[in-house]
């Protein structure tokens, strides 16, 4: 059983990630319950990002290049934790609030959870429906697990059931799905909590489409399935000559608009510093004549 005051271990991957790397300890330092210890599995970073972990008090492992996987990074990070309960984070992934630790962990109330999904902040539909607990049970399907199950940069999870179901260490991407359905097949739930993270790292728009892509491509070479479509040919036309026009003219108009009010600023301060007399005069006028 979980309460507020079980010890939780934080589990952080990291690459060249020094500066968000010491913002996301020092979101896990004010903690309204400061974790365990926190575990950095650094992939041979070229930057400070040990020192920075160092510097905070946390353990420090490191990872060869040659030797890593997404999957490996976290079975060598969750091997050194002490606590049943295990937060995993990206070195760019932000805790928001004193209280995420406390809140992602709390599901673990209930002894058949295996793992818990965290809100990731930009998602506005998680956001919209944070208050709403969602519940994963097996049977359910892959694509379903993609959508609402763990995602390692921002996630909890049960390590006596991971010491069971270690994540696969040969495959490329989302590794926590994969690992996730599996859980599942073993009678395990997962779910989500309130928690909420904020994923600082920017992707430039092809490394974006990479990402994506690298997801989908992995997905389809262990399912020979695709768990996202793809733009039909009318989107593509609809985007072209409907949705890049109009975005294109709102944008334009939004910024005339501004401009405008921008510079008329000292014009509007003129002629309500002049209302402001007129009224005044009315005042004086309806007393005198009372």
């Amino acid at each position: 059983m979980a309460d507020a005051n079980a010890p939780v271990s934080i589990v952080i991957r990291v690459r060249n990630e020094g500066r968000l790397l010491r913002k996301t300890l020092a979101a896990l330092n004010a903690q309204d319950g400061p974790p365990l210890e926190v575990i950095v599995v650094d992939n041979e970073s070229t930057d400070d990002s040990s020192e920075v972990a160092r510097e905070a008090g946390a353990i420090v492992l490191t990872l060869p290049r040659s030797e890593f996987t997404y999957g490996k990074a976290l079975n060598v990070g969750i091997s050194a934790a002490t606590s049943d309960f295990v937060v995993l984070l990206s070195a760019h992934s932000l805790p928001v609030g004193p209280n995420f630790i406390r809140l992602a962990v709390k599901p673990f109330e209930n002894p058949a959870i295996a793992a818990v999904r965290c809100v990731h902040i930009s998602n506005r539909q998680e956001v919209e429906q944070w208050a709403n607990q969602s519940t994963l049970t097996w049977p359910a399907e892959l694509t379903d697990v993609v959508a609402r199950g763990p995602v390692a940069c921002g996630c909890a999870i049960r390590r006596s059931v991971w010491a069971q179901l270690p994540f696969n260490e040969d495959i490329k991407a989302v590794e926590d799905k994969f690992w996730a359905a599996e859980a599942l097949k073993l009678g395990y739930l997962i779910t989500s909590s309130p928690a909420i993270y904020l994923y600082m790292q920017e992707f430039s728009f092809l490394g974006y489409i990479r990402k994506l892509n690298k997801d989908r491509l992995c997905f389809y070479q262990h399912t020979g399935r695709s768990f996202a479509g793809h733009p039909t040919t009318r989107d593509l036309w609809v985007d072209l000559f409907y949705t890049l026009p109009r975005r294109a003219l709102r944008g334009m108009v939004q910024d005339l608009l501004l401009a405008f009010a921008v510079t008329s600023v000292p014009l509007q301060a003129w002629y309500l510093k002049l209302q402001s007399r007129r009224g005044q005069s009315l005042s004086r006028s309806h007393s005198v004549n009372s």
